[in-house]
Parts: C-alpha cells; structure tokens; sequence
C-alpha cells in the first residue's frame, strides 16, 4: 500500500462491484459514462442515451427523463427487467412510456462518431429497421461484475469465478486467515445483504 507492506493475522476482503461495461463496437471511442459519474453531471444533457434496461438503467433514465432529459433506453433483450416476471416488467415499460421515455428493447448497438450534433449510435432493432440515434450523454447500465482485477488472488490461492471469491456459510475463503464479505461475494448486490454480512463477518473474524 503506496509502497509499505502491510501484515496481518487476518484479512477481509470487500472491494465490491465495478460497472460491467459491455463489448459494443465504438463506444471506447466515443464515450461513456457509469452510474457512479451520472450522480455527478456538472450540467445536465438535453438528450440522453441508457444501455441497459435492467434497475440501474431504468432509475437513473426516469429519474434523467423527471429532470426534463430527453431519455432513450436501449436494450439488447426483449422486455425490460429482463430477470423479473414479465408480466410485471411490461407494466412498468407502458408507464415509462407514458412518461415520455423511449424504449427500445431487442436492439443491436454500434456506436459511431462523435461530432458537434452529438453522439452518434446506430441501431438495428429486432424488426430489421436501422436507425442513427443523436444524443449528447451515453450511460452504460447493463450490470456490475465482482472487482476482482487488481486484487492478485492467484498470489494467495484464494478461489474465485466470475462470479465473485467463493466462500462457506462463515463468509471465510478456502484460505483459512482470508475472508470476504459483500457484493465481491455475494450473489445479491444490495446494501442491507452487505450490512449483514459485515456484522457476521465481524464476529467471524475476531
């Protein structure tokens, strides 16, 4: 840690969750930003575009679209929420709708240039129509993935997947000083689950 290291008996792991950002031709090129920049906007866009129709995508476009933003989603499933009840999901796509916000499920996405008139994206719906859709912010949300990168577990032989670092029913690795707590775990990426664990995780520990 900037350049001292650091000894312990026990450690714990809770680094939590980074945005998942999607492989879509041109969208390094031209921009982005996550839910962590959106809240911080020093102005705010009068048109913008949200990849992904999951919770996150779907808060933050109708909480842009109250704020008086042209808001269009954009999803490469066919219906919003696509892990929830469909009957459901569609109830709240017609009220979105009715909001004023644009839904475009089912889509492919390339992202093109970026000149004065905006961000340029071009899109293939499931209908076989294609589209240049002009916007001024892009914000990914298609999901977060466990922040694993830099983390170096192969130099403690922690196991982990995809998914997150395994651990038992104390929240400890298979490394037995190690433990890990949160959303770098846990298969629901909510405050009160992480809250709970770090209590148990605490009276693990010591």
């Amino acid at each position: 840690v900037n350049g001292e290291r650091l000894r312990g008996k026990r450690f714990i792991i809770s680094t939590g969750t980074v945005a998942f950002i999607p492989d879509i031709e041109g969208l390094a090129e031209i921009g982005y930003i996550t839910n962590v920049e959106a809240v911080s906007l020093p102005d705010l866009p009068k048109r913008m575009a949200v990849i992904g129709g999951g919770p996150i995508g779907l808060e933050f476009a109708q909480m842009f679209s109250r704020f008086g933003v042209q808001v269009v989603v954009l999803e490469c499933e066919k219906q919003p929420l696509p892990h929830e009840d469909p009957e459901m999901a569609l109830a709240l796509c017609a009220q979105l709708i009715a909001q004023g916000i644009r839904l475009e499920f089912g889509s492919e996405i390339r992202c093109g240039e970026i000149n004065k008139r905006g961000k340029h994206i071009h899109i293939h719906s499931q209908n076989g129509k294609d589209e240049e859709l002009v916007t001024d912010q892009l914000l990914v949300a298609v999901g977060r993935r466990p922040a694993l990168d830099e983390l170096n577990l192969e130099a403690t032989g922690v196991q982990y997947t995809k998914e997150g670092i395994t651990t038992n029913e104390t929240l400890r690795t298979n490394v037995p000083h190690i433990w890990a707590a949160g959303d770098i775990t846990s298969k629901y990426h909510f405050t009160h689950v992480a809250s709970d664990q770090g209590k148990l995780i605490a009276h693990n520990v010591f």
